[in-house]
């Protein structure tokens, strides 16, 4: 039976904790920042093993507009079919930084595992894997963990990838050094997504939609200097 969104299961004289409030946030990083495992389970709904994971879901995961962007992903087959020059080197760029394969990947995902996910995961270290980075997450009242190497490991990324720069730790390119991605009479778009040579007009949307937007994250001519 495939889950579907609802809302918790509540014990009678138990309030729930608005993590959206004004003045909340420091309260739920703060919370977000504790293993929920160390702690006895002290909810009722299976799904969740603390009322913080619980009401977290309900007032702040529930609460937006969107859970999770639709599922989206490339056709290559049909880029490759279209016989086109510049398509043709799109798909082999992906395929040279080893992401073209998780942008084909075809699947619907259920947005109520996504929002138990997002609810519940805790990132921290595994004591008995050589105390290295862990996932913590629950899904229909399951416990999961995957390590970080794992994680990497399913998505194909490999040793050089893992130990390659962290892009979003770096400030976005200035407007002069995405300069060479705009023909001559278009430089005074740069920065902005608008005017692009055709490449990385393509690029970007490509980025975009099954990159970023898979995280609910939109693009904008801001980000998208960082994104390229």
């Amino acid at each position: 039976m495939t889950p579907v969104i609802q809302i918790p299961v509540r014990q009678a004289g138990v309030e729930i904790v608005s993590y959206y409030n004004t003045g909340m946030t420091a309260a739920a990083r703060l919370l977000r920042r504790q293993s929920p495992l160390d702690v006895p389970k002290d909810t009722v709904d299976y799904r969740f093993h603390t009322r913080f994971l619980q009401d977290f879901y309900q007032t702040v995961i529930l609460a937006k507009a969107g859970i999770a962007s639709e599922a989206q992903w490339v056709d290559w087959t049909h880029m490759a079919n279209l016989g086109h020059e510049i398509c043709d080197e799109v798909a082999q760029m992906c395929e040279d930084r080893h992401i073209k394969d998780i942008m084909g990947f075809q699947h619907d995902w259920n947005k109520e595992v996504i929002a138990q996910f997002y609810a519940t995961v805790y990132f921290g270290h595994d004591p008995e894997n050589g105390n290295e980075r862990t996932i913590y997450w629950m899904t229909e009242g399951h416990h999961y963990q995957c390590s970080y190497t794992s994680f990497c490991r399913y998505l194909r990324i490999d040793d050089q990838d893992v130990n390659r720069p962290k892009l979003h730790y770096d400030s976005p390119l200035s407007a002069d050094q995405v300069r060479f991605m705009y023909p001559r009479d278009r430089v005074g778009n740069a920065g902005k997504v608008t005017g692009l040579y055709t490449y990385y007009s393509i690029l970007n949307r490509l980025f975009g939609r099954h990159l970023h937007l898979g995280m609910g994250i939109p693009v904008t001519s801001q980000r998208m200097p960082r994104i390229l």
